[in-house]
């Protein structure tokens, strides 16, 4: 009888892989010439160090399932560790859902990130398809991370037939970017394509003519201007309100799902961040201070830094109105409805230990339902907590 092979990370790797697609545990011992018991022994070490993990699927409803894995005994760790954070007294969701992907590496260059974001995204996307079809009206917002998970979404086979899912626009343009690949319109129109089938340009509500903000730095008349034209779009308005049917509550007050993302605190806003500081007056180091990062354009107040002065937090109070996209209030209603209906409610994705400031002040606001982030960013995060 020949010497066993040596069993390598590698090995094990592979192993759990061919597990996790079903393979029995000889066909994948008889590929390494390992005995059967051995291999059995490799794939409880991976259950036990959390390399693999059992997806329970049973149609069941989250409360139902969450039940039923507390009768069993069992926790997610995850979510108990953000349940036993300490919440705002304006926190909507106590114990958000935490699910923890592979983004392939901790480097954060150009190249290294745009392979972490692919990586993430293959990973998450059945998991957002998911939550998209068990949804009637899907609002997202815009930016690369969304983007890169949209496009991995074209790869997923869509199941047929289901009920068609109305997606929407949740924000308007930047001034100075994002490329308009990457904007919330043209998001809202790809996943229309995907997951419905659509021919293109049939989506009845794109915010390509609107602005992210109101322009601060113009006079006060100006401002009003500006502001008349937006809602006179006919696609804010079915959005955001001011419709002519006024029993037609507006899209965003019946989203099932927001998909969103967030901004780093050392780049809160994304690619306007440095217009709308400089138009209110906010330092690069106040905003370095005092500001957590973004979620859907809404600015996040860094509360480790304790007190803010009342100048700063009026300055960014200032760039929170002047935004036209949902605000706090539209993604805590959505997160509301959410608990009360088992829907998925508010869906953060986002990627990066530089991301979790960010995430923290989301879970203390109690604004996100469901946490979809990568190990960086979750071993980050944990040590805030």
């Amino acid at each position: 009888m020949g010497r066993p092979r040596l069993i390598t990370p590698q090995t094990r790797l592979l192993a759990a892989l061919l597990h996790s697609e079903g393979r029995s545990n000889k066909d994948i011992g008889k590929k390494f010439g390992l005995g059967e018991s051995t291999i059995s022994k490799i794939i409880r070490e991976c259950y036990d160090e959390g390399l693999l993990s059992i997806r329970f699927r049973s149609g069941l409803s989250d409360g139902e399932l969450e039940r039923l894995r507390a009768e069993a005994g069992l926790k997610n760790e995850f979510t108990e560790k953000l349940r036993a954070f300490r919440k705002d007294s304006s926190a909507i969701v106590l114990a958000p859902e935490a699910m923890v992907f592979e983004s392939g590496s901790t480097d954060t260059g150009p190249q290294d990130w745009a392979a972490r974001l692919d990586t993430f995204a293959r990973a998450v996307g059945p998991e957002v398809l998911k939550l998209i079809l068990r949804s009637r009206i899907v609002g997202t917002s815009w930016g690369r991370t969304l983007a890169t998970v949209v496009r991995a979404l074209g790869e997923a086979q869509v199941p047929l037939p289901h009920s068609p899912v109305h997606f929407l626009p949740l924000c308007g343009e930047m001034l100075d970017g994002p490329p308009r690949k990457t904007s919330a319109s043209s998001l809202a129109l790809r996943l229309d394509e995907l997951v419905n089938h659509a021919a293109p340009n049939l989506h009845g509500h794109m915010l390509a003519a609107v602005p992210s903000h109101l322009p601060l730095h113009l006079p006060p008349r100006d401002a009003e201007i500006i502001a008349g034209y937006v809602t006179s779009v006919p696609a804010y308005r079915a959005i955001f309100g001011g419709q002519r049917n006024p029993k037609q509550a507006p899209l965003v007050d019946r989203t099932d799902m927001i998909l969103t993302s967030c901004g780093p605190q050392d780049r809160p806003l994304g690619y306007d961040a440095a217009r709308w500081f400089e138009s209110t007056g906010i330092a690069e180091e106040d905003a370095r201070a005092y500001i957590a990062g973004d979620i859907s354009g809404n600015l996040l107040r860094n509360m480790e830094a304790g007190k803010l002065p009342r100048a700063v937090e009026r300055k960014i109070e200032r760039v929170n109105e002047a935004w036209l996209g949902a605000k706090f209030d539209h993604l805590r209603a959505c997160a509301q409805r959410a608990l009360e209906g088992q829907l998925p409610g508010v869906v953060l994705c986002c990627i990066g230990a530089n991301k979790a400031g960010t995430v923290r002040e989301v879970v203390r606001l109690g604004l996100a339902n469901r946490l979809l982030i990568d190990e960086d960013c979750w071993s980050a995060l944990e040590k805030m907590l």
